[in-house]
């Protein structure tokens, strides 16, 4: 055999169908043995290529189901016999016979999926999705999920069903793997066309895997608005179902339901992009966004609360559904919990300084918000927070509502309480020297913020200058009235 190799590949080169039939028949023989010795001769005398150019669709089906074999021996055997086949083109080879028309080819198809599956288990995986991706395998993955859906009527059910699970797991593993190039790939028209449209049919189980590329996908800004051009924005929001959230047992709550995976895309997606948190929310995101903050023990709720939170400086359209599904209301609730205390005030401060022709947003809110105490009591506990990296965050917000807002101004001005814990801060020892952030402040520039309060009532002064230095500093705090 040792001299036998070069007249094997030239025996290939024959243009008789039935003398190329016999000669990869003796090859997959000889393959099939497993010695390595042989393996690398055929390597080095250019029998690889000479075999698996018959793998293209042009050729006769019995030769290809010949390459089937011969490839799957080479995938199969050795990891430096795999490296040979995809040093020789063998990774085309494989996308040439999963382009096959499956229901006439399940025999070449099948055994091409195991492969590809064999080579993105073994090292470098990550390059060859990049071949792989460049071949047009997402394609053609995405083809078969609808194929292998309809076939799991009759009686290739079975082998059908468990091909399916492996399509599946082979692009969640695509999308794993794969770097930007390999996203760009899974991000065009014709396949996320047709990952969105398998979500309608497909089990549970395959939904969710479905749902995991779309999030390992949206975790790649240069594909952002190719997701967001095939609509992914809504289709997220819809699968994003409140059942899974509500239940408050911890199987509802495990990070790999679809909701879970559904939150995260639509949070990568809308990340810094108004357009897309109008779509969401037009979508109606707000209510099931609300619903999983509300769930205490959910895992990502912070995400959704981040999201809710960005909405307020989104849009017109954003911010009227952020109204009817009681957003303000919801923000102040959210003062009253340490985690969610700043994004929250943020939030609102956003909000009231919106200035637009078709709402006044700030009159709105005063009209909502002042109506009881309960915004002016959770801005007083806030603001007697002990922990001084946290009255640090809200320092800077709260100075920039009584800003914009000219009544809630007004009401603090005349609540009692907020001004005795305001003196108190201001009496507190100032030979006290700061620690941490507050000593870079004490290095540098001592900077003022001057707060401004008018009084209504007849028996208190007309206005309130309160001179505040952002840390302790020797010089002398001072009340000015007037």
């Amino acid at each position: 055999m040792q001299h036998g190799a070069v007249p094997i590949v030239e025996m290939l080169q024959v243009p008789e169908i039935e003398l190329q039939n016999s000669v990869l028949k003796v090859v997959n023989q000889i393959v099939a043995e497993g010695n390595r010795d042989f393996q690398e001769l055929f390597s080095m005398v250019g029998l690889i290529p000479g075999v698996i150019k018959f793998a293209h669709t042009d050729c006769q089906k019995y030769l290809r189901a010949e390459v089937g074999k011969f490839i799957s021996h080479l995938c199969k055997s050795s990891e430096s016999s795999l490296q040979m086949l995809v040093a020789c083109g063998g990774l085309e080879a494989i996308v040439q016979l999963i382009s096959s028309e499956y229901f006439y080819n399940r025999d070449l198809v099948y055994p091409a999926l195991d492969d590809v599956n064999t080579v993105l288990q073994g090292s470098h995986s990550r390059d060859l999705c990049r071949i792989l991706a460049k071949h047009g395998i997402c394609d053609h993955l995405v083809l078969l999920i609808d194929t292998l859906a309809s076939d799991m009527g009759n009686y290739h059910q079975e082998r059908a069903t468990i091909y399916l699970r492996l399509v599946v797991s082979l692009l969640v593993k695509i999308a794993k793997t794969g770097d930007a190039v390999v996203k760009a790939y899974m991000a065009k028209a014709t396949v996320l066309e047709g990952l969105i449209a398998s979500l309608e049919f497909l089990s549970p189980p395959l939904v969710l895997e479905i749902c995991q590329i779309f999030t390992e996908l949206s975790t790649e800004p240069s594909v952002l608005n190719m997701l967001e051009n095939s609509g992914l924005v809504p289709v997220m929001v819809n699968y994003m179902t409140v059942p899974a959230i509500i239940s408050d047992s911890r199987n509802s709550l495990e990070p790999q339901d679809v909701c879970t995976q559904c939150l995260l895309a639509l949070s990568n997606l809308c990340k810094l992009s108004r357009p897309r948190q109008e779509q969401a929310a037009l979508a109606g995101a707000i209510p099931k966004l609300q619903a999983i903050v509300e769930r205490q023990r959910h895992p990502w709720r912070e995400h959704a609360f981040l999201l809710l939170c960005e909405m307020t400086c989104a849009s017109l359209a954003t911010r009227k559904k952020l109204w009817d599904s009681n957003g303000a209301s919801f923000l102040v609730r959210s003062l009253a919990q340490e985690s969610t205390q700043v994004p929250a005030l943020e939030a609102l401060v956003g909000w009231f300084g919106v200035k637009e022709h078709h709402a006044n947003w700030c009159k709105n809110l005063e009209t909502l918000l002042l109506k009881g105490p309960d915004f002016l009591m959770r801005l007083l506990k806030i603001f007697k927070c002990q922990d001084s990296a946290l009255f640090l965050k809200i320092l800077d917000p709260l100075l920039k509502l009584v800003t914009c807002s000219p009544e809630t101004r007004t009401q603090l001005a005349n609540f009692e309480d907020f001004l005795l814990e305001l003196l108190r801060r201001l009496e507190a020892d100032e030979d006290e020297r700061p620690s941490g952030h507050l000593a870079s402040c004490w290095k540098g520039k001592h900077m003022k913020t001057r707060w401004r309060f008018k009084k209504s009532s007849n028996n208190l002064t007309d206005t309130v200058d309160v001179v505040v230095p952002c840390s302790p500093c020797p010089e002398k705090k001072s009340v000015v009235t007037s």
